[in-house]
């Protein structure tokens, strides 16, 4: 008698682990389905990440149809979830400079303006230091 128990509840046993496995991989699999991916895909064959930011975004806000007239990128030493933040300023003209903060996830970049929780406060990334003549 007690060995049909102990069978029977390592059987019972078992099965909720099976159960519950199954229930894990087909919700992480139907987390990838349905769920359009954020940001857009790089553009194909530039190796130079902050290259492949400053031509994809300046691509995409011209299909959207905006003037745009020049795309600059550096990476400003700030990371988002373990990845360097590239921000890009976008001249749209008579002077209207944008920044756009963003960070290339599985092969998108992904701007601040599709997820805002990536940080693109003021920085001095890039900027060169006021040097006045010594007054000797």
């Amino acid at each position: 008698m007690r060995s049909l128990r102990r069978r029977t509840w390592l059987a019972l046993l078992g099965v909720s682990l099976l159960a519950a496995a199954a229930g894990v991989f087909a919700f992480v699999d139907h987390a990838g389905h349905g769920r359009a991916q954020p940001g857009v895909a790089l553009v194909e064959g530039i190796r130079n990440p902050v290259q492949a930011a400053d031509r994809t975004l300046s691509l995409e806000l011209r299909s959207q149809h905006l003037t745009v007239q020049d795309v600059v990128c550096i990476r400003n030493g700030r990371a988002y979830r373990g990845h360097p933040i590239i921000r890009c300023n976008v001249n749209f003209g008579d002077p209207h400079v944008v920044a756009y903060c963003s960070v290339i996830l599985a092969g998108r970049l992904v701007t601040n303006q599709q997820d805002p929780s990536i940080p693109c406060k003021p920085d001095l990334a890039g900027s060169k230091p006021l040097l006045f003549p010594s007054s000797q």
